[in-house]
């Protein structure tokens, strides 16, 4: 039997910037086949996470808020760059991540329109990570293989305070 410990960790975004970083870090913790399930009121800063996430993970893209079309894929770009993992070398930190899934759940029925739009594909790769913004409303009828971690974005005490929790089974 294996057991899985729910690590919680709380952390306080003042800026954009501050939420790019934190995404950042989570970047680091990231391998194909997870699943971000982000969660907060309008403007609390999910975009802006997965920006910040795409960014780490080495995306130069735009990244856009896919509310109308569901979701977005991004590649990871690769350079050309000494002969590790084959002579290809990723550009941002996380070298067996590939693609970025970025979902937009707020103007869904229900979790079968985003797996009808082809979402389900995606969500069975061990090579992509998968973040969907209004996660919560989509949780319990979104298959998930890999692991999947909650990200909470709640107000602080001041207007631009974001308190940013990251939720997830630790291995």
């Amino acid at each position: 039997m294996e057991l899985l410990v729910r690590m919680e960790k709380v952390l306080t975004s003042h800026s954009e910037a501050e939420t790019m970083q934190i995404a950042a870090a989570v970047a680091q913790t990231l391998r194909g086949g997870d699943v971000l399930l982000l969660d907060g009121e309008l403007g609390a800063g999910k975009s802006v996470f997965v920006r910040g996430l795409a960014r780490a993970l080495g995306i130069t893209d735009r990244i856009t808020s896919p509310t109308f079309v569901l979701f977005r894929v991004y590649q990871v770009k690769y350079k050309e760059q000494g002969t590790r993992n084959g002579g290809l070398d990723q550009e941002g930190p996380v070298s067996h991540v590939r693609m970025l899934v970025h979902v937009d759940a707020y103007r869904v029925r229900d979790a079968q329109e985003l797996l009808d739009a082809g979402l389900g594909e995606w969500l069975e790769r061990d090579d992509t990570v998968v973040a969907i913004e209004w996660g919560e409303r989509v949780r319990d009828a979104i298959p998930v293989t890999g692991r999947a971690r909650a990200v909470t974005f709640s107000g602080g005490d001041s207007t631009d305070e974001r308190i940013v929790t990251v939720c997830g089974a630790a291995e």
